[in-house]
């Protein structure tokens, strides 16, 4: 019986833990940790030289790009900090999208060029 009761307060406190530190997300919050989840995948794919990966994660982009917008215009939902965070993230994007380009762009012109030696 202690040992049914250890068990039963123990799962109580964990489910309150656990139901304590997923409110204290903000919508906000969770997108941009989403974001920022997308930006290392998109730092990862420039790092792999994947740059058949470009068009998805530009359509991938745009679809974060929107819903950002839409946390913007609730501004109880979008702080002055989030949008500095978005800010710092998107230029992450930016400098891995323009990496994977570049490279697409070598690729290329070694095809071009490499063929005609």
């Amino acid at each position: 019986m202690k040992h049914f009761i250890r068990f039963i307060s123990f799962l109580c406190i964990a489910l309150v833990s656990l139901s304590l530190f997923s409110c204290g997300e903000t919508p906000a919050q969770k997108f941009l940790r989403e974001y920022e989840a997308f930006v290392v995948s998109a730092e990862k794919s420039a790092e792999k030289k994947a740059v058949g990966k470009i068009e998805s994660l530009s359509k991938k982009e745009e679809v974060f790009v929107k819903k950002a917008g839409e946390l913007a215009k609730k501004t109880e939902l979008w702080t002055a900090s989030d949008a500095a965070e978005f800010a710092k993230l998107k230029a992450r994007f930016v400098a891995a999208e323009s990496k994977l380009a570049a490279q697409k762009v070598a690729k290329e012109a070694k095809k071009v060029f490499g063929s005609k030696k």
